[in-house]
């Protein structure tokens, strides 16, 4: 065996403790089973060792490119050095005074063998193995618990640059909504919809111009020949290489049931009648993939028609699947559950209107849904979360604010599109705007995420105007107006309305502000009452006379139905700049002229 000093030289480096430490360990093990009476300080000694080499191992197997004094300092791997030199020293000792093991020598040979060596074994070198082995004891303690504050360490700082990855890869793959196109294949007045297919194609480009597909196909029997509806779907992507072509990222296919939905396990799902719902699910497992035959609504989704929270929360611990929609998703992309839970209606309803969620628990039932993997990043009908109304003007008693807490659900779920703005001008900020208690934080929160209040809206408004129409609280208007928006004070859209127009329409009635803080914040930074507008279509105002008005003409006719004093604040307001004092003497001045 080569010298031990020499294969040890290298043991301050971490990277050949464990090389040292086996070819140690191998030496005891021999010794010790050639001689049942090995000293105890061996036996223990070994035991030593082998749980160094487990910890230093599970360490080196669960964390890359760490320094060695991270697993253990330069001081502690000299006295593991001196501790194995001694202990690998004094084995190749003992060998050297042990016969050979070869031949059938009895177990009486081998103990009067070994008690003839101990009479040569000197006091010296027992206690030089008991002082390695009180070392390597010491070691072995703080080798526990530096491994396991390391490896705690090593996976928290795995995780925040997965959360920082993660962040980054949503960020950069911002969605716009002018380039995201879902089409349906089959018309629905075609002869190949009434004979049960459908067919749906999904295309989305990014900002950094790397476009997504997906294609669905599906067919549906007749109900009196199959109660069971096939759906093949696969996603396609841009070659990650940039070359020309397309990779396939997934295919599903689908076998699903059709059942009435006034069945009892549907039917118990739209109650939020649990007991049922258990009982039947543990009678038959696969009903919770089954589907309505007329809509195609899953358990899930009629639990939540049935706006009960408890049904939903039972239904995603036995698996529901939260991204799983009904027909119309497959053919429209639409009625998803996380939609289905803000307002989003059925598309077989000819006039769409998405109205505000109905139920007060809505926000735990979205919350529960993203907790179970429900993605936030999916568009239905050109809206995105972002875009949906979820604000109703006569909200019930007691009026349940979470629009800073929806936002703020968002932001941890890496939602990017803050920014977007549906085709009627709805936004997350328009949300923001009429949130009862938080408008002002939220609308922090949402310049914090990068959301544009400067963007001017394809009919012309701004959010400004917005603000002037939709909040009454008058920090609203001073925020936007310091970060932006100054330049929107007086701009008319396409009806040549203004902020101040909205303002007055908004002051002008029993919910005004009997203060007008926001006519007189409006005022002071120089709106103009005289610009004319014309009439609006979305703002009905009755009986007026003319189509053309200004804010002042337009406060006298609101005026004649409740009157407010808006007309003559209008009419007689002076900014504070604009008053002139007459110059007075002042005392000092009289008496050095001697007046």
């Amino acid at each position: 065996m080569a010298d031990p000093l020499s294969i040890l030289g290298g043991l301050s480096a971490g990277g050949q403790l464990l090389g040292a430490i086996v070819k140690t360990i191998a030496a005891i093990s021999t010794l010790c089973e050639n001689f049942r009476d090995a000293p105890r300080q061996l036996v223990r000694t070994k035991d030593r060792l082998i749980a160094i080499q487990d910890i230093l191992a599970e360490v080196e197997s669960q964390v890359h490119d760490l320094a060695d004094d991270d697993i253990l300092p330069k001081n502690m791997r000299n006295h593991l050095h001196v501790a194995v030199s001694t202990i690998l020293r004094d084995v190749e000792k003992l060998r050297k005074h042990i016969p050979s093991p070869n031949g059938a020598t009895s177990s009486i040979c081998k103990r009067l063998q070994w008690a003839a060596f101990r009479q040569k074994l000197s006091q010296k070198d027992l206690e030089e193995i008991t002082q390695a082995e009180a070392s390597l004891m010491d070691i072995l303690q703080v080798l526990i618990s530096r491994s396991v504050l390391t490896i705690l360490s090593q996976s928290r700082r795995r995780k925040e640059d997965f959360e920082r990855m993660q962040a980054e890869s949503h960020a950069s793959e911002r969605r716009l909504a002018v380039r995201r196109i879902n089409s349906i294949v089959l018309d629905a007045r075609s002869i190949w919809r009434w004979m049960g297919f459908v067919s749906a194609f999904t295309y989305a480009v990014d900002v950094q111009q790397r476009w997504t597909s997906r294609l669905v196909l599906g067919f549906q029997p007749p109900t009196w020949a199959w109660l069971q509806s096939i759906l093949f779907q696969i996603d396609l992507a841009a070659p990650l290489n940039g070359t020309i072509g397309f990779r396939i990222v997934s295919g599903h296919l689908y076998l699903q049931n059709r059942v009435a939905v006034d069945s009892a396990f549907m039917a118990a799902c739209q109650r939020g009648d649990i007991p049922l719902m258990k009982q039947y699910l543990a009678d038959q497992p696969w009903a919770l993939r089954d589907r309505a035959i007329s809509t195609g609504e899953t358990p899930l989704l009629l639990a939540i028609k049935g706006q009960s929270l408890q049904a939903v929360r039972w239904l995603l611990e036995q698996g529901a699947n939260p991204n799983d929609g009904d027909d119309d998703q497959v053919v429209y992309i639409t009625s998803l559950p996380v939609f289905a839970t803000l307002g989003m209606r059925p598309r077989r309803i000819r006039h769409f209107v998405q109205l505000p969620p109905s139920w007060d628990h809505w926000f735990e039932c979205f919350r529960l849904l993203v907790s179970r993997g429900a993605s936030v990043h999916e568009v239905a009908r050109g809206k995105t979360l972002g875009t949906l109304n979820l604000i109703s003007p006569c909200p019930k008693p007691p009026p349940y604010d979470y629009i800073l807490d929806y936002i703020n659900l968002l932001r941890s779920e890496n939602y990017v599109d803050f920014d977007m703005c549906a085709e009627s001008g709805w936004s997350i900020f328009v949300n923001a705007l009429q949130s009862p208690h938080h408008s002002l934080k939220a609308m922090q929160s949402l310049v914090n995420n990068d959301v544009n209040v400067s963007r001017i809206l394809d009919d012309g408004r701004t959010y400004l105007a917005l603000a002037a129409e939709l909040s009454m609280d008058v920090r609203v208007l001073q925020y936007l107006y310091d970060n932006g928006c100054a330049l929107h004070l007086n701009r008319q859209d396409k009806w040549g309305w203004t902020p101040l127009h909205y303002c007055v329409f908004t002051e002008s009635g029993k919910q005004g502000d009997p203060m007008m803080r926001r006519v007189k914040y409006l005022l002071d930074k120089g709106a103009n009452p005289e610009i004319i507008a014309d009439e609006h279509e979305r703002v009905p105002i009755p009986t007026l006379d003319s189509d053309c008005f200004t804010p002042i003409d337009l406060a006298e006719h609101l005026e004649k139905y409740w009157p407010t004093g808006l007309t003559a604040l209008l009419r007689n307001y002076v900014r504070d700049e604009d008053v002139f004092y007459e110059a007075v003497e002042s005392q000092d001045a009289a008496s050095a002229t001697g007046g």
